[in-house]
């Protein structure tokens, strides 16, 4: 069974609970009752592609970055965030431990319609139009970079 923690206990001990969801564990988060967050492992990309950054330098509606200690201080205003719908990923010494997203969106797991068939990188950019309408009408796309996946494009609708 999945473990239920408080934000208060989050932020007493967030780096046993952040290793602990890097070596695979689930965590969900409540908040005066709620479940307001469910912290999940990144898998096997760990490398954290930007610096780390304050939570309140990104755009409301893109997802943001926190760094462990940053996550200390500020749970409160992450998990606002979280809680309307915003993913944090949560970094420590520039490497990418675990995502934070709404506790209604882990439950999705988005599969590819078609698995084997993933798109460049160079190609998305050249075609972004044509590849955002089939996501629109509901398909996944898989982008590839350096024959490695790094995204999964699924629709919001």
């Amino acid at each position: 069974m999945r473990e239920a923690i408080g934000l208060g206990q989050l932020r007493s001990d967030a780096c046993t609970y952040l290793e602990r969801v890097a070596a695979g564990e689930t965590i969900d988060v409540v908040r005066r009752g709620k479940l307001v967050a469910r912290i999940v492992p990144v898998g096997d990309w760990r490398a954290a592609p930007i610096p780390a950054r304050s939570v309140k330098l990104a755009t409301p509606d893109a997802g943001g970055w926190v760094g462990l200690d940053e996550l200390r201080t500020r749970a409160g205003r992450c998990f606002d965030r979280v809680a309307a719908g915003e993913t944090i990923s949560v970094v420590r010494g520039g490497r990418l431990l675990a995502q934070i997203v709404s506790a209604g969106d882990a439950e999705r797991t988005p599969a590819p319609v078609d698995a084997g068939a993933g798109i460049e990188l160079d190609e998305l950019r050249k075609r972004a139009g044509r590849y955002f309408d089939e996501v629109a009408a509901g398909q996944t796309i898989d982008v590839i970079r350096g024959g490695k996946l790094v995204a999964r494009i699924v629709s919001v609708a």
